[in-house]
């Protein structure tokens, strides 16, 4: 098996020994993986020192990779998931329902894209554990926050960062989350009213495949909650830009090759985040429903936004030729594929709407097959990426129903469902001004 990725020495990371699902609580989870193939359908950790000055103040410049590591190619995958917002099975989409947990569980070991766990990062970017609209969270969705973050353990994510709906759940329900679970809980810009200390991880950095990767995790504030305002509660935040940049260039003091942003913003606020000197790539929290899943800001930052309540996973492929130049700089290396897969797309939308004859139907056939023709064009213009520059390849991976389930944590999930269908709601709670913004 292989060899999970090492944090480095003097991070602020947290590590797994359950990097991928074949080695999730072995050799049980492995087992009902294998079951789910074939029916087609301890103690717990120490917990994590609250970060101190190490965490909060730049490190010593670490020293370059090894010439080894450096004179071959080197592949780092990131898998992205955000805004589960609380979600344990599928979605309730009626046309194309997508996503639940133990398919997660089985996308995770078997599937080719999501990569050897020693060349791999999994990031969730935050409104994970409680669904909206905001409102205190009930017992059954505590409940449910409890029982995904116990799978996202057993998954073996490395970071979660933290979004304004997430804060529903209390500083002691989260500060237990944090040290009871191996993964690590980021959110750069968030400080404690009472000691104006960081109470997650800000900075984290990790070697994958001899390639040092960065993690910084920031959010809006809520309302009434800016800077320099004791905001509500225990929180007080900073503003996201300012503490990102800060925390970007210590990351590459750290020695950071590769530095990523998982950014909980508001959608006009994304560009501002990959214009930051020394970002690579910015994961997006939350955005409209046309959000393009992959693009460059001004040849700086890459944005990847792949839509939330855990349908998809995106892939992100980062390939770093021997000997390339530093700082990385990052072309597209798939983008034919993804036009190719756009028409295949459009194709099947005609053809549908061709079958049904109804009314009005002319017209809507008439502007896919002018879409179709604008990505001919944009075929014929993409060229293939220079030899020996660093690329980036995006996947978007749907876990889809015809992927098996785990079926221990099927188990786990329909036992918490029953529970939920048999607990009695709770009584209203008064109306008032939502304290959190949509992130639209």
């Amino acid at each position: 098996m292989a060899t999970p990725p090492p944090p480095i020495a003097g991070s602020t990371a947290r590590t797994t020994d359950a990097r991928a699902l074949p080695s999730l609580r072995a050799p049980a989870l492995a087992l009902a993986l294998a079951t789910a193939l074939l029916l087609g359908c301890g103690s717990p950790p120490p917990p994590s020192p609250a970060p101190d000055e190490a965490a909060t103040a730049p490190a010593s410049p670490a020293a370059p990779a090894p010439p080894a590591a450096q004179q071959r190619d080197r592949t780092v995958t990131i898998l992205y998931t955000t805004a589960r917002r609380g979600q344990l099975e599928e979605s309730g989409c009626r046309r194309d329902p997508l996503g639940g947990l133990a398919r997660m569980a089985t996308w995770l070991g078997t599937d080719p894209l999501a990569a050897d766990p020693s060349h791999r990062l999994l990031l969730d970017g935050g409104d994970t554990f409680l669904p909206s609209p905001p409102m205190p969270p009930t017992d059954v969705q505590r409940a449910a926050a409890a029982l995904v973050a116990d799978v996202y353990d057993e998954l073996g994510y490395d970071v979660v960062a933290l979004a304004p709906r997430d804060l529903d759940l209390g500083p002691d329900a989260l500060r237990a989350l944090s040290r009871g679970h191996r993964f690590a809980v980021s959110s750069a810009n968030l400080f404690g009213t009472s000691d104006d200390r960081p109470p997650f991880q800000q900075g984290l950095l990790f070697a994958v495949d001899g390639v040092k990767v960065g993690v910084v995790g920031v959010m809006d504030a809520v309302y009434g909650a800016r800077e320099d305002n004791p905001g509500d509660g225990p929180w007080r935040y900073r503003q996201p830009l300012a503490v990102a940049r800060d925390q970007v260039a210590r990351m590459r003091v750290r020695g950071a090759e590769i530095v990523i942003v998982l950014a909980q913003v508001r959608a006009e606020e994304i560009d501002r985040v990959a214009r930051i000197p020394g970002v690579d790539l910015v994961f997006q929290g939350s955005g409209p429903e046309d959000a393009l899943p992959l693009r460059q800001v001004k040849d700086r930052g890459w944005v990847i936004y792949p839509a939330g309540r855990g349908e998809n996973v995106a892939v992100v492929q980062l390939t770093l030729p021997a000997g390339a130049p530093t700082p990385l700089s990052f072309v597209d290396g798939n983008r034919a594929d993804r036009i190719q897969q756009d028409m295949a797309r459009v194709d099947a939308r005609i053809e549908r709407l061709a079958a049904k004859h109804r009314p009005g139907m002319d017209e809507a056939i008439a502007q896919l097959r002018a879409q179709r023709e604008l990505l001919t064009l944009d075929l014929e213009r993409v060229t293939p990426p220079p030899a020996g520059r660093p690329s980036i390849r995006y996947t978007l991976a749907p876990i889809r129903l015809d992927i098996a389930e785990v079926p221990e944590i099927a188990t786990r999930v329909d036992a918490h469902i029953e529970r939920a269908r048999t607990t009695p709601p709770p009584p209203p709670a008064p109306t008032e001004t939502p304290r959190h913004e949509e992130h639209r």
